[in-house]
């Protein structure tokens, strides 16, 4: 399996801040009273993340799953300015707030805070801070899994078994990305213009239709002119495959030109104003077409709303004769059902009134057997007595 060389894509920290932490320690105040830089770091994310340095050396940070900085993978820079160690008037420290980047401001933030503090207490009077580099790992992520720190010149990359990841600061990440290093699969061509006297001046090349600037370099180690560096080329050439050209034939011979416009146009301005003309034109021509099309869509939907409407007009006087005829037949209903309880109500009252007749009658039939009842027992009390006394008057009678 072949490996692959990977440069990461070079980016800023997003956040850069002072981290204020106890850093003194009686071993750190035995040391000598320089200035030292070191460098720390926690891995939040989920991913086992390598470090790679200028000097090619690669170490891998296990997640610390979850304990600190959830979500980031943080660097912590611990700086110790010692008591007899100044920082020099040349320093960016002391240009305007506004001209300082974002690790700048964080230093000055963090020296300005050290100051502030009594450093009379302390025997040794060094300032001591860190800063904290935080990259979340959307970040990393977004960067296919690489990415190259600017601020510290780190590359912070996730684990990769098929690939090597190159610092661009490093040796050999320069020479990549200067497409000088042969043992990079692929094609590479560099121009350079080595302009020691100022003579010959930036050109401009076209590589499908792209235009790329060309700067000068200043090296006078080295003969002036133009130098071509490129992978071998697959063909046999006519004549002899030049690697450095003279300034009269370079522009020639690469295809070099002196303004954005030449290089734009490949030099003939008249036939590239010829075919912009007839671009004009064509764009002209089609923006018309274009125009009686949207005119006859436009007629066409006009047409389609007008038809549209129409049916619309006609659904809603059908729904309202609809509606209508739904009311008058709940009226009807209504009506039916009104007349229904009505009679319902009659007969109702003609029963109850039957009810009544039937039991006054009643009424009336027992109050006329209670009377011929009372008048049966008035005749048997009378009978009763007359028998009594027809009794008494026998017995008076015998005796």
């Amino acid at each position: 399996m072949s490996i692959e060389y990977i440069i990461p894509s070079t980016v800023a920290a997003p956040v850069v801040t002072a981290h204020h932490s106890n850093l003194d320690s009686s071993e750190e105040r035995e040391r000598g009273a320089g200035y030292a830089r070191t460098i720390t770091y926690t891995n939040g994310t989920p991913y086992v993340v390598n470090i790679t340095e200028r000097e090619g050396i690669c170490v891998s940070i296990p997640s610390n799953n979850g304990q600190f900085s959830v979500g980031e993978f943080c660097v912590y820079v611990r700086y110790r300015i010692g008591p007899n160690v100044n920082i020099n008037s040349t320093s960016l420290l002391n240009a305007a707030e506004s001209e300082l980047t974002d690790d700048l401001k964080a230093i000055n933030i963090a020296i300005q805070r050290e100051r502030a503090v009594d450093r009379r207490m302390l025997a040794e009077g060094a300032i001591t801070f860190q800063l904290i580099y935080r990259i979340p790992v959307d970040l990393i992520d977004l960067h296919n899994g690489a990415i190259h720190l600017s601020q510290l010149g780190i590359t912070i990359s996730t684990h990769r078994k098929d690939a090597i990841i190159i610092n661009p600061d490093s040796e050999q990440g320069v020479l990549l990305m200067a497409g000088s290093c042969e043992d990079v699969a692929g094609l590479r061509v560099r121009i350079e213009i080595n302009d020691p006297e100022r003579t010959y001046g930036s050109r401009y090349v076209n590589l499908h239709n792209r235009i790329y600037r060309i700067d000068t370099t200043v090296d006078k180690t080295k003969r002036e002119g133009v130098y071509l560096y490129s992978t071998s080329p697959e063909f046999r050439p006519v004549g002899k495959v030049k690697d450095r050209y003279e300034f009269y034939e370079a522009d020639d011979a690469l295809g070099l030109y002196k303004t954005y416009d030449d290089a734009r146009c490949h030099g003939d301005v008249a036939a590239e104003r010829n075919r912009e003309y007839e671009r004009v034109k064509h764009d002209v021509r089609m923006e018309s077409v274009e125009h009686d099309r949207v005119k006859q869509e436009g007629a066409a939907q006009t047409m389609f709303m007008k038809t549209f409407f129409e049916k619309l007009a006609t659904l809603e006087e059908t729904a309202k004769k609809s509606h209508e005829t739904f009311i008058e037949m709940q009226q009807r209903l209504e009506k039916e059902r009104e007349e229904e309880r009505r009679r319902h109500r009659e007969q109702e009252s003609d029963r109850r009134k039957e009810e009544a007749d039937q039991r006054r009658e009643e009424s009336e039939q027992r109050n006329s057997e209670r009377k011929e009842r009372l008048e049966y027992i008035k005749w048997f009390s009378a009978t009763i007595v007359a028998i009594g006394a027809l009794a008494t008057a026998y017995s008076k009678m015998s005796t």
